[in-house]
């Protein structure tokens, strides 16, 4: 049933769970995963400092080690197949647009990711790319 899975990944406790689960179900179905983490740029004034540039550039790392992770996960679980990419843009928007391109049979996120304001809603991304997307959508607490 859900042969290609997309994973929003942030390095938050809640999206390595929902790695987890997408793990159990491609196990199920031989499927495959895609993780997928986003940089979302910071943006103080309307020209780049340097400062902006080092948050983002602390970001970026930060990612390519949750996705690193994500890989080492998948290995130790028995070989699952998992790709992993980073991109840069607005995170929802990202997650669904890769969705669409992708043909993907299900998105799985974490309820809430590593901002401060995602520990008070259920995270606007995870709202944002329920409603919106092409397929079904897991969201893990």
């Amino acid at each position: 049933m859900f042969h290609r899975i997309l994973v929003g990944i942030d390095g938050s406790p809640d999206a390595m769970k929902a790695l987890h689960a997408a793990i159990v179900l491609a196990r199920t179905t031989t499927g495959r995963i895609r993780a997928l983490a986003v940089c979302e740029p910071v943006v103080v004034g309307s020209k780049s400092t340097e400062a902006e540039e080092e948050v983002t550039g602390a970001e970026r790392a930060h990612l390519e080690e949750s996705l690193s992770e994500a890989r080492r996960i998948a290995a130790d679980q028995g070989g699952i197949e998992i790709t992993t990419e980073l991109r840069t843009g607005n995170v929802a928007q990202e997650i669904i647009r890769v969705a669409r391109e992708g043909w993907f049979d299900l998105i799985a996120l974490g309820a809430h990711g590593q901002r401060p304001t995602d520990e008070f809603l259920l995270g606007t991304t995870s709202d944002r790319v329920a409603r919106h997307a092409p397929c079904s959508v897991l969201i893990v607490r």
